[in-house]
């Protein structure tokens, strides 16, 4: 799960409520209490005692409460991957990994909340675990990125809180702090389904709270996700065919990659350099890098040794015609 990106953007845009503070603000490292919604050790009854066996029933998490109950409007994310819902007056726009909600906010209003929705794929190591064990360990990063831009927030009191969201386990964590002179609250609420994460991070001034806060947590509330799953059709549409892209550098010098994929689920990333570079004169070169890929809706995800990247297919009716891979289209040859 990844904070850092979305924390910078955040202090960027929340800037324009005042001039962020650099003071530190005072970290009560050790005075986090246990959540007072998590199980408590039980004294033994007497019929433990004498050695009974019944089965204790493990209670559903409680659903998240203090949501917008007003006007609502469904967001669909273009993958198919999830909708969510939204007070009707506020506005989604899909960014890489992200989305960025307006609140509501017009022209010249001042700048009392900046939310973003996020989501992706776990690490390795995350894997498996509760969610509010991955929001304890990003704990530190993510405040450490906050701390980066001037804004301060202590480490939480509690635990993260757990949640019920549609039938999944999910947590919800607060952190309170001061930016630009300004008391704020960071709201962070995420679940997880199968490898894949969704989490809302919402910073508010805290005399709007009320006005921003139930909305953010009526997305949380609301989400239904639909974990994508391999495509195992479209890798074998992949297999045999070879897509590439070249670049043109000053000075007559160009860069050409071409992928090639395998009926065994291999690929091959291969990388000719050719022309003059610089004032060194005409260089030329190849690089090549194996690894595997994997279809998941629309995405084909390429694992090298270096490194994986995230390519889209791009489809002329039925056919796939290219792949996208950031800012660069790669044909079909």
């Amino acid at each position: 799960m990844k904070f850092a990106p979305l924390a910078s953007l955040l202090l960027t845009l929340l800037s324009a409520c005042g001039d962020a503070s650099q003071e530190t603000t005072e970290r009560a490292e050790n005075a986090r209490t246990p959540n007072p919604t998590a199980e408590a050790p039980q004294a033994p009854t007497p019929s433990a005692e004498r050695g009974a066996t019944a089965p204790t029933e493990v209670v559903a998490p409680a659903p998240l409460t203090d949501l917008h109950d007003g006007k609502l409007v469904t967001f669909r994310q273009s993958d198919g991957f999830f909708t969510f819902q939204m007070p009707a007056n506020w506005k989604a726009e899909e960014q890489p990994g992200a989305i960025a909600i307006n609140p509501g906010l017009k022209e010249g209003d001042t700048l009392d909340a900046v939310i973003f929705v996020m989501f992706g794929e776990l690490t390795e190591g995350e894997r498996g675990q509760p969610i509010e064990s991955i929001l304890t360990a990003k704990e530190s990063e993510l405040l450490a990125s906050f701390a980066g831009l001037g804004a301060q927030f202590a480490r939480a009191s509690a635990e993260p809180k757990r949640i019920g969201v549609q039938g999944l386990a999910g947590a919800e964590q607060t952190w309170h702090g001061e930016t630009g002179g300004q008391p704020v609250t960071l709201w962070v609420g995420a679940i997880v389904q199968r490898e894949y994460y969704f989490g809302v991070v919402a910073l508010v001034v805290d005399a709007s709270s009320q006005r921003f806060l139930p909305g953010a947590r009526r997305i949380l509330a609301s989400v239904e996700p639909k974990a994508p799953v391999r495509d195992r059709d479209a890798e074998a549409e992949l297999a045999g065919l070879e897509f590439a892209s070249s670049s043109d550098f000053g000075g007559g010098g160009s860069l050409h990659t071409v992928y090639e994929f395998g009926a065994d689920g291999s690929v091959a990333r291969r990388t000719m350099a050719s022309g003059s570079f610089g004032i060194d004169g005409s260089v030329g070169g190849e690089t090549i890098a194996r690894g595997t890929y994997m279809v998941v809706g629309a995405l084909v995800y390429l694992q090298f040794g270096d490194g994986q990247e995230v390519a889209r297919l791009a489809r002329e009716g039925r056919r796939i015609g290219a792949l996208t891979l950031g800012n660069r289209r790669l044909s079909r040859l």
